[in-house]
């Protein structure tokens, strides 16, 4: 399917500020493994970006690939700890997907099989009000990348970003985006988590748990980057040296079609 995303024939109202997370960029060693990946245990489709390069439509973000020659490591180490795609029945998606050749991932301490929370509808603000019983389990994607899958009624459910200070990395996040968190501070759900909440479904997440000793940075990891979309990219740009935020790359063309810049969070 062709998709139009930042290319000339898009219509963009200037005057809108919502943020959204548009794509998350995964480090592949290969693109057509990774497609066939999350087309046989996800159901998502490729696309056609711009009518210039072949992404994952992962309903409702993309997931951008960048084809390296090198190995890719397995340790986690990053801010970017992994994300959450959703299903109706975790546990039947996880037998079916290991009789298929998918594998647990048991880092970070997690339980290679799915785990199951009794749960009361509508008492959390992270999952869907619809969900009684909350189900997740973690398996290894193609390229070392972390997938959480758990109980969820849209494809795409969120990005796990690990921190030492859930406060303090929140406020970094809502002074860039301008999002309110879900909740005020992470003292309100147990000290340990928080998290932003996007209008299309999508939350970042923040944990301190499990701990990290130190971080490394994302670009030769196997989920590289986020990225977020706005209407008006210069203004944000402006907001970014505003705010003195360290500028990896200024505005400019990328080969998917796109304007764009990078931050270092």
């Amino acid at each position: 399917r062709p998709l139009c995303s930042g290319c000339p024939s898009e219509v963009r109202d200037r005057t809108d500020r919502t943020v959204r997370v548009h794509h998350l960029h995964l480090n592949v060693t290969s693109a057509r493994t990774t497609i066939e990946f999350y087309r046989r245990f996800f159901g998502t489709p490729p696309a056609l970006l711009n009518d210039k390069v072949e992404v994952i439509w992962a309903e409702p973000i993309l997931l951008l690939l960048d084809e390296v020659a090198q190995e890719l490591p397995d340790t986690i180490e990053m801010g970017l700890e992994h994300f959450g795609m959703g299903t109706a029945d975790p546990v039947s998606w996880f037998e079916q997907a290991i009789d298929q050749g998918a594998v647990a991932d048991a880092r970070s301490g997690s339980v290679p099989m799915p785990v199951t929370w009794p749960y009361l509808r509508g008492s959390s603000l992270f999952l869907d009000p619809e969900v009684a019983n909350f189900t997740y389990v973690y398996v290894i994607g193609p390229n070392n990348e972390r997938i959480e899958v758990w109980t969820g009624l849209k494809q795409f459910r969120h990005v796990h970003m690990m921190t030492p200070d859930v406060d303090a990395t929140v406020l970094w996040y809502t002074d860039l985006l301008q999002i309110d968190p879900v909740y005020p501070n992470a003292t309100q759900f147990l000290g340990t988590s928080n998290a932003i909440a996007f209008d299309q479904g999508v939350q970042l997440y923040f944990a301190s748990l499990p701990p990290i000793d130190s971080f490394v940075r994302t670009d030769d990891r196997p989920l590289g980057h986020i990225a977020f979309s706005i209407a008006d990219l210069d203004a944000m740009f402006e907001r970014v040296k505003r705010l003195d935020l360290t500028v990896v790359a200024e505005p400019a063309e990328r080969p998917e079609g796109f304007r764009s810049f990078f931050v270092r969070a």
